[in-house]
């Protein structure tokens, strides 16, 4: 008999503790368990001291024991440790319907003293700042708090201790109790009717049914990515939106925004829709690609087309049979050095860099109308018509040349393409538009996005201002063609790093940062639902000494259990990189690089620049040479235009956050000589 297998986030978590060796056991057993559940070498039993009937033990190859719950023909992966870890895991929890909402539920339930930290200050004064002394029971039963649990959430006083029953308590409820914390109305769920065990199942957001073997071997070797099939319920209501126009989403890195993109794909794909998702980030797309195995089946994927926003450019303008490719900044840089040259010395190579590509190439300006009427806003250096003209005089011939040989920035790909839509030479729209990384493209990006999604607008734009490496500040959706008023959401839960790394790469930022739309965003509020140890701030006073420290602590690391492919080692310039990654490797620390293809996980710590964190993640990560002469480079601070030079600068410090947010569980970020003034704060906080 074969039966189905059906996996939850506990038993994701219990996986990712495991050595390599212990997750080849548990898929052996996992096979042999799908085949034959009875099979006699599997040792099933039910866990006696489990408070609910239907939890189950069985044997793995290695010796593990694996919890699992029966819900009629499918096994509920609950964890796996060692044999008496395991059964004391197994019965503390039990799994059955809330009493009031009909939802299935996995709660750990609670000792008789198992509350929030309790205050010394007299017992009125307490009651009185307790968040939940005006609800009453049924009305927290209604949101579907377990009965045993009222009187640890009697006791809350601060949204953060909602977050101390996190693996305890089902995340659809202490995702409404934080909403009533932060003083939200919030509605009880409409209770679920009694339903067959195989539709309740299928109901839940945090379980998820097994397809295949392939995908039983895919959950095992890359359980990094195993949050993506999982909704937590502020994501959820975003995904199942019946939009009437545009929506767009916004949070701080680990807020689940890919998360969110992919699940809008696979659900506008099951209902047949043509769905495109795409990123600035070739990284992004590949892991994106990936994890979209594990999320839904072969129909569903064949309807969503997955590429970077520059690639999907390319292609149409392919098919419109323009001869164009992007051209890369270094190259264009030359290009205008060699213009600069020729014109002499009333504007120099440095100027009439930024105005190509803050202005110029930006805009994919290609006359002089669109040169003298174009916003040169924020710009620190003002230009009459007439000084215009004379800039137009040497960059225009520039764009010709560029143009007649067919090799462009990007931005003028972006532009042509949309053109050809607009124009009707291809037919590339699409049912729905995702875009994530939305911080990364520029305004001719923004108006291709705008042209793919056609008349019908089903476009759903992902991003983070705080994360944006690449394109200057200030952007306008509205100005694009693309309009969210009304529809814009800000995830503010953080599923994926530690309060503790949170809260240290929060200091690397404002407070207030741009919302991607004209508009000002606050970045207070957010939390996360994970604990760890104060991520770690050296200074060395040599390269040498910076590397034996990162080479030993990951030798610790891996003697601690930590598998070394989930180590990530991050530095801001290519060629710190390759030392490092030749040091280490003479300290017997087995590594590779990082790259675009990565699209598998490889043997050894993964190292790359800062730029190459991006869409990554790991158990723990080194962000080092974060020192002040690096961090930022000299030559930002070396930028005549003021404006420009503050916009370098932003870049270069969202960089920094960027790595410093890749880690779950541990970070430590090191440098040598002066530490970056980005650094200032946070290592005052820290220390």
């Amino acid at each position: 008999m074969t039966i189905k297998i059906a996996t939850t986030p506990s038993f994701d978590e219990a996986i990712a503790r495991l050595q390599m060796k212990d997750k080849g056991h548990v898929l052996d057993f996992l096979q042999k368990f799908q085949k034959n559940p009875a099979h006699p070498g599997l040792s099933v039993e039910r866990v006696q001291r489990a408070l609910s009937p239907n939890i189950w033990s069985a044997r793995t190859t290695g010796g593990l024991r694996c919890i699992f719950a029966l819900d009629g023909e499918t096994r509920i992966l609950l964890w796996v440790d060692e044999h008496d870890s395991a059964y004391e895991w197994a019965g503390r929890r039990r799994l059955d319907r809330h009493e009031v909402t009909g939802e299935l539920q996995f709660v750990a339930v609670p000792e008789s003293v198992d509350t929030p930290a309790q205050s010394t200050r007299s017992t009125v004064a307490v009651r009185a700042n307790r968040l939940f002394t005006n609800h009453a029971d049924d009305y927290l039963l209604s949101l579907g708090v377990p009965r045993e649990w009222l009187p640890f959430v009697r006791e809350i006083e601060r949204g953060e201790q909602i977050l101390e029953a996190e693996g305890r308590l089902p995340v659809v409820v202490i995702d409404r109790l934080l909403e009533l914390a932060d003083g939200k109305l919030v509605p009880p769920p409409t209770p679920l009717p009694a339903a067959a065990p195989t539709e309740t199942v299928a109901s839940s957001d945090q379980i998820h049914v097994v397809r295949d073997e392939d995908e039983l071997q895919f959950l095992l070797s890359a359980p990094f990515e195993q949050w993506a099939r999982y909704l937590h319920p502020s994501q959820h209501r975003i995904v199942q939106r019946d939009a009437k126009g545009p929506l767009k989403v916004t949070g701080s890195a680990g807020t689940g925004k890919t998360v969110v993109a992919m699940h809008r794909a696979a659900h506008l794909a099951r209902s047949g829709q043509r769905v495109l998702l795409t990123s600035f980030s070739r990284t992004l797309v590949r892991n994106i690609e990936r994890s979209l195995v594990a999320l839904c089946d072969e129909a569903t994927r064949s309807n969503i087309h997955v590429g970077t926003i520059h690639a999907v450019a390319r292609e149409l303008c392919a098919r419109a049979k323009a001869r164009v490719e992007g051209l890369g900044d270094e190259d264009a840089r030359q290009a205008v050095r060699e213009a600069a040259k020729r014109a002499g010395a009333k504007y120099d190579a440095a100027f009439l860099w930024s105005e190509f590509d803050n202005v110029v190439a930006r805009g994919a300006i290609r006359t002089w109308d669109e040169y003298r009427d174009a916003s040169r806003a924020g710009r620190g250096r003002p230009l009459s018509v007439r000084d215009r003209k004379e800039v137009w005089d040497i960059l225009g011939p520039v764009i010709a040349t560029m143009e007649s040989s067919g090799r462009l920035p990007w931005s003028y790909v972006s532009r042509r393409a949309r053109e050809s839509l607009e124009a009707d030479i291809v037919d590339g729209r699409c049912d729905a538009v995702i875009v994530d990384e939305l911080q990364d493209l520029g305004p001719e990006e923004l108006r291709l996005v705008a042209a793919l999604g056609g008349e019908r607008r089903q476009i759903m734009l992902v991003g983070d201002a705080g994360q944006r490496i690449y394109t200057p500040r200030g952007m306008s959706l509205k100005a694009a063609g693309i309009d969210v008023r009304g529809r814009s959401f800000v995830l503010r839960i953080n599923y994926r790093t530690t309060e503790q790394i949170r809260r240290a790469a929060d200091r690397i930022l404002p407070s207030e940062i741009d919302d991607l739309d004209d508009g000002r965003e606050s970045r207070r509020g957010t939390r996360s639902v994970l604990r760890g140890p104060q991520p770690s701030f050296h200074g060395f006073a040599d390269e040498n000494a910076q590397v034996e420290f990162v080479a030993r602590r990951i030798h610790e690391l891996q003697a601690s259990g930590v598998p070394l492919e989930n180590i990530g080692v991050f530095a801001p310039k290519n060629e710190l990189v390759k030392s490092l990654a030749r040091d280490l490797s003479a300290r017997d620390v087995p590594n590779h690089l990082l790259d675009d293809d990565d699209a598998e996980a490889q043997a050894g710590v993964g190292i790359g620049t800062m730029h190459r964190a991006k869409g990554l993640q790991f158990r723990a990560v080194f962000v080092t040479g974060i020192s002040a002469d690096l961090v930022p480079p000299a030559f930002v601070n070396q930028i005549a235009d003021a404006a420009e030079r503050e916009d370098k600068r932003e870049q270069q410090r969202q960089l920094v956050y960027v790595a410093m947010t890749r880690p779950r569980d541990l970070l430590c970020v090191t440098w040598v000589g002066k530490q970056s003034p980005f650094l200032d704060d946070v290592v005052t906080a820290v220390h």
